[in-house]
C-alpha cells in the first residue's frame, strides 16, 4: 500500500515499558509498507490538542492518518454534557481537517465579510468577532456544511454566530467553552467543526452572522463535503482500563465505571458515521472489545508489548476493509 501515515494520540500510543519501535504506530507503517512522516502523538493530550497540531499538516491524496484519542477528554471532561459536545466538535475537526482540501477560510478574500473582524492569535486562517450583525459570506458545495471554529474558555469568548444556507436559517454555532473546555495540558482553547446535513447536491451561499454583541465569536473556515478524493482516516475508540488502572493519575475521576468510556464511545462511532455518510474514506478501528486490560495493560491503563501488537492488529484489519 503506497503512500504516507500521520499520527495522532496520547499515551495510549507509547503504551507501557514498550519496546522502543513496536509501539501500533511503527507495526501499522510497517503492515502497510507506509512512512510515518508527520507523528504527533504526545502523553496527556485531548482531543483539542491533537487537533491543534494537526492545523500544520493538510491533507495530501496518499494520506492515511491513524487517530486514537479521548481516554483524557473523559478523564477531564467526565459527565459533563457541555463538555461531551465539546470532545465531540474537537474530534470532528481533528478528522475534518484531514479531508477537507477544498476548504474558505476566513481570511480568504473571497470570503465576504461586512462589519468588523480580526485576525485571531491561535491560528492563521482564522478572524474574530464580537459585533453583533458581523458577518462573513462564502459558497460551497456539497450536501453537508462545515463551518471550522475555535471553542474557548475565556468570558469574553462566548460567542455565538446564526449560519444561514441559501437564506435559510439552518443551525448556531458557539465559540463558548467556559464549561471547563481546557485541556488537560491547559490549552484553553481548541479547532472545532460543527456539521450540517441535509442540503441537495451542488453549491450552496453559506453566512456566519454573529448574534452575540460584546463576545467573541472566532470562525476558521467555510467547507462542504465535495472534496478530492484520496485521504484515510482509521478512527479507533477508546481502550477500557482495568479497575486498578482507574485509581492511578485522577482516573478515578471515571466513577471505577467502564459507562463513561462507553459514552465517549458513542462520540467517536457517532463522528465517524457522519463522515462515512458523507463520502469520506474513514474505518472506525474496534480496539475497545479487543482488549483485556487485566491482562494487556500492566498499570491497568496502558498497553504492553502484546497489547501493542494487538492494537496495530485492528488497525491493519481495518485498513485491509
Amino acid at each position: 500500500m503506497a503512500g504516507t501515515m500521520v499520527v495522532f494520540g496520547d499515551s495510549i500510543t507509547f503504551g507501557h515499558n514498550v519496546t522502543p519501535g513496536r509501539q501500533y504506530k511503527f507495526r501499522v507503517s510497517e503492515g502497510l509498507n507506509r512512512p510515518i512522516v508527520h507523528d504527533f502523538a504526545a502523553n496527556n493530550n485531548c482531543a483539542a490538542d491533537q487537533a491543534q497540531f494537526g492545523l500544520s499538516v493538510p491533507p495530501e491524496p496518499d494520506q492515511l492518518s491513524l487517530i486514537m484519542v479521548g481516554l483524557n477528554d473523559a478523564r477531564i471532561y467526565g459527565d459533563d454534557r457541555v463538555l461531551q459536545h465539546c470532545y465531540e466538535r474537537f474530534l470532528r475537526r481533528l478528522i475534518a481537517d484531514r479531508f477537507l482540501a477544498r476548504r474558505v477560510v476566513a481570511r480568504d478574500g473571497i470570503m465576504q465579510k461586512a462589519g468588523y473582524w480580526w485576525d485571531v492569535e491561535a491560528n492563521s486562517i482564522g478572524m474574530t468577532s464580537e459585533e453583533g450583525g458581523a458577518s462573513a459570506r462564502t459558497e460551497v458545495s456539497g450536501r453537508s456544511i462545515y463551518i471550522g471554529h475555535i471553542i474557548q474558555d475565556h468570558p469574553a469568548s462566548r460567542g455565538v454566530a446564526d449560519i444561514y444556507v441559501d437564506g435559510v436559517k439552518t443551525g448556531t454555532v458557539s465559540s463558548d467553552g467556559t464549561a471547563g473546555c481546557t485541556t488537560a495540558q491547559g490549552l484553553s482553547y481548541g479547532p472545532a467543526l460543527t456539521r450540517f446535513d441535509g442540503f441537495a447536491d451542488g453549491s450552496h451561499e453559506v453566512e456566519v452572522r454573529v448574534v452575540t454583541p460584546g463576545a467573541r465569536f472566532r470562525l476558521d473556515y467555510v467547507a462542504g463535503s465535495d472534496q478530492p478524493d484520496g485521504p484515510a482516516v482509521l478512527l479507533s475508540d477508546i481502550v477500557r482500563l482495568a479497575e486498578r488502572g482507574y485509581d492511578r493519575h485522577g482516573y478515578d475521576k471515571y466513577g471505577r465505571r467502564d459507562e463513561r468510556i462507553a459514552a465517549y464511545n458513542t462520540i467517536v462511532a457517532k463522528v465517524a458515521e457522519e463522515f462515512l455518510r458523507d463520502g469520506f474514506d474513514i474505518q472506525l478501528v474496534g480496539v475497545h472489545a479487543s482488549m483485556d486490560p487485566n491482562v494487556d495493560a500492566p498499570d491497568g491503563i496502558h498497553p504492553g508489548d502484546d497489547a501493542q501488537a494487538k492494537l496495530a492488529e485492528c488497525f491493519l484489519e481495518a485498513a485491509r476493509q
